[in-house]
């Protein structure tokens, strides 16, 4: 998709969504809708109000579950993702982070507004697995 707000995917950054037949050869030649990470929290807070940083008297605002609903609700409305067949969601980094925090959701949700439960809808999560790390000389326990 090139309508904004999707960008471009950023040519030769994940293999698995090249447009080169011979490099993906199952996903080629399909549509993607790239998102940028946006809001600092996976897509997973869903807060009412804002919480205000005394020092500074600055709101932050953690509505990302309620961008990912929009974002879903747009590629299925005006992308015409409700016509598809099968969707993978794919992240890296934090984004890898949130497909294993949202897949289960977004299928649900999915299935539930094109009401077709045969929908193949798969993740992949590239780099998404943050552990507690302390510094080298704690390392063999982190892992």
């Amino acid at each position: 998709l090139n309508d904004a707000p999707y960008q471009k995917f950023p040519s030769n950054t994940r293999q698995y969504f090249s447009a080169n037949a011979n490099t993906n050869p199952l996903m080629y030649n399909w549509n993607v809708a790239y998102t940028r990470y946006c809001d600092g929290g996976s897509y997973a807070n869903n807060l009412d109000h804002p919480i205000v940083v005394p020092s500074s008297n600055v709101s932050l605002w953690f509505r990302g579950h309620r961008i990912l609903i929009a974002i879903l609700d747009d590629l299925l409305t005006n992308q015409a993702m409700m016509n598809a067949t099968d969707i993978v969601i794919a992240g890296c980094s934090s984004g890898g982070l949130s497909v294993y925090l949202n897949l289960d959701f977004m299928a649900e949700y999915i299935r539930n507004k094109t009401a077709r439960s045969n929908i193949k809808i798969m993740g992949i999560a590239d780099s998404g697995f943050f552990y507690n790390f302390d510094g080298p000389a704690n390392f063999s326990r982190a892992m």
